[in-house]
């Protein structure tokens, strides 16, 4: 083995899988490694969302590669991966608990003066701490968030 050729594996559910490519980049952190961040590339993805081994198998797990790792970083250390799907500037975004679903229909509470009205909004990416607005509010306008 070469210990300078290292990856990490994780083991993903099948929803986050769909949403990743081989070759995307991915940043890695460690404690060991005093809060440096290490970049990498999923290097492998199960089957059939990649070329991997066969999730049928049972076997999602999901392969890093990075460059020689820091001499604080030893095998069977834990780290954090992070993956990047998409990436957009400039957008407006709310807090998740500021946007209410019920049924099919998504809206935020608008404060106007001392009055509140629901608007319909249209999102676009979420993460767990963001939800991008793409239409019905503006910036500037007061949202009640929960």
């Amino acid at each position: 083995s070469d210990p300078t050729q290292v990856e990490v594996s994780a083991i993903l559910n099948s929803a986050d899988l769909a949403r990743l490519a081989e070759g995307m980049p991915a940043a890695l952190e460690s404690a060991a490694a005093a809060g440096r961040t290490l970049t990498g590339t999923v290097r492998v993805l199960p089957r059939p969302y990649g070329r991997g081994a066969s999730a049928q198998g049972n076997d999602m797990t999901v392969r890093i590669s990075f460059g020689t790792p820091p001499q604080e970083i030893k095998p069977g250390d834990l780290l954090n991966a992070t993956i990047t799907i998409e990436r957009r500037e400039d957008v407006l975004y709310l807090p998740p608990s500021a946007v209410r679903l019920y049924g099919e229909r998504r809206f935020v509470v608008v404060v106007e003066g001392s009055a509140q009205r629901r608007v319909d909004v249209e999102i676009g990416l979420v993460s767990s701490d963001r939800v991008e607005i793409v239409g019905g509010v503006v910036e500037g306008q007061e949202v009640l968030a929960p």
